[in-house]
């Protein structure tokens, strides 16, 4: 599989395998490889793969470099030498002549420098890089819980990375935020010709992650009835599309997770138990951001810092930053990133001063009339946030700290309807 080798001042750090159709590079922490330095842009440049080919087109402010030569898009060759700023990217399209080993840069503690990728001295944050690290040593199947914005699909993305699988594929798929009756094709892949619009074969999530590690968010959202396929698969390892009449062997690692509590779900009958037996082999807990208050302030200024316009960030008062500390962070991590985004937007340019934090959050939790149900109180905020953004779904989201795709989820959950916002 092709490849990048990371290297910074000609010291190779770790390789990334190009296991994605659109692979991003920048400082904003959603790029795929993060690069944290003030001449690379937010999102300075990605590279796509077009059938067998990989291209590298550019967007940044500063330029991107290949062969040192300046480039607007160019369809990459082995061995060649990309320049961001101050890091280095060496191509490979076999992946095993121009990077040779697998280098990982270690920190003094002797841990991997990759689990810097979940930013915090916190007691209930080491514990779960703990967890993690002996979660990546084996192959059971993993669970990781927590609430929205506490970073699942980072702890799930370090297992795979710091696994002996890191140099196969990485496939993540978020089951609440596919149309039930898409989700077995989705899943499993489908025949040309298996149902109307199967207008050519089509591989499955399941195919797509083999030799590597599938990521099934919010598995608690899986209808019951694709449970026992899904069960069957993890017995045997074997898939069949849908349509299909030969059995696909495969060798996937799984790791799922969820922000509901499962046996509360297998108590009520919506999840099969011999399921869940199957899952929660090893199950991860993420704590909630106030649960680790102390790393608060060093997740502020790691965003400030990365979101912040070329040139010298702004600072933090220590009013601001005291304000940081003491909100109850419904939205976790997701929430202080997008309270960050909007600070910087609003504030002078030199510092972040306690006027500028839009701490207003609706949060999913709060009790607006103490005899609902919570079921009644995450609809109530819904439609509040969907009445406040004129039904703008992606504005509404960042408002309630969560995920476009989790909303969209929970909009069938309620079966909420455009009248009831309007």
């Amino acid at each position: 599989m092709a490849h990048l080798l990371l290297q910074k001042e000609d010291k190779p750090l770790f390789k990334r395998p190009l296991d994605q159709t659109r692979l991003t590079i920048g400082r904003d922490p959603s790029c795929d490889i993060q690069l944290l330095d003030i001449a690379i842009s937010r999102q300075h440049c990605a590279i796509e793969r077009q059938n067998r080919v990989y291209v590298l087109k550019d967007s940044s402010r500063n330029g991107t470099f290949v062969n040192a030569k300046k480039i607007q898009e160019i369809k990459l060759h082995e061995g060649d030498r990309i320049q961001i700023g101050p890091w280095r990217l060496v191509f490979s399209a076999n992946g095993n002549e121009t990077a040779g080993e697998t280098f990982v840069e270690r920190r003094q503690d002797g841990e991997p420098a990759i689990l810097n990728r979940m930013l915090g001295n916190s007691r209930p944050l080491k514990k779960v890089l703990d967890h993690i690290r002996r979660a990546a040593d084996s192959a059971v199947p993993v669970c990781l819980i927590g609430a929205s914005g506490t970073g699942k699909e980072l702890a799930a993305r370090l297992i795979h990375d710091l696994s002996r699988r890191s140099e196969k594929p990485f496939v993540a798929v978020n089951c609440g935020a596919i149309p039930a009756n898409l989700i077995e094709s989705l899943l499993f892949g489908h025949e040309k010709g298996s149902f109307t619009g199967a207008v050519e074969r089509q591989e499955g999530v399941f195919e797509q992650a083999d030799g590597g590690t599938l990521f099934l968010d919010e598995i608690g959202e899986m209808p019951l009835e694709l449970q026992t396929r899904l069960l069957r698969v993890l017995e045997t390892q074997v898939v069949r599309r849908v349509g299909g009449r030969e059995d696909i062997t495969l060798d996937v690692r799984l790791v799922c997770a969820t922000l509901r509590k499962l046996k509360d779900q297998v108590a009520a009958g919506t999840f099969r138990e011999d399921l869940f037996f199957r899952l929660f082999v090893f199950p991860i807990e993420l704590p909630s951001l106030a649960e680790r208050r102390e790393d608060i302030a060093l997740l502020a200024q790691h965003f400030l810092t990365a979101l912040a316009l070329p040139g010298e960030p702004p600072a933090f008062t220590e009013k601001a930053l005291a304000k940081l500390k003491t909100y109850e962070w419904p939205g976790n991590v997701r929430e202080l990133k997008n309270v960050i985004q909007r600070a910087l937007l609003i504030g002078n340019g030199k510092t972040i001063e306690v006027k500028d934090l839009e701490l207003t959050h609706l949060s999913l939790n709060k009790d607006f009339s103490g005899d609902k149900k919570l079921t009644d109180q995450e609809k109530y905020s819904i439609l509040e946030a969907l009445r406040k953004t004129s039904g703008n779904r992606s504005q509404a989201a960042r408002l309630l700290g969560i995920a476009r795709t989790t909303l969209a989820s929970k909009l069938r959950r309620y079966q909420i309807k455009r009248q009831e916002w309007v």
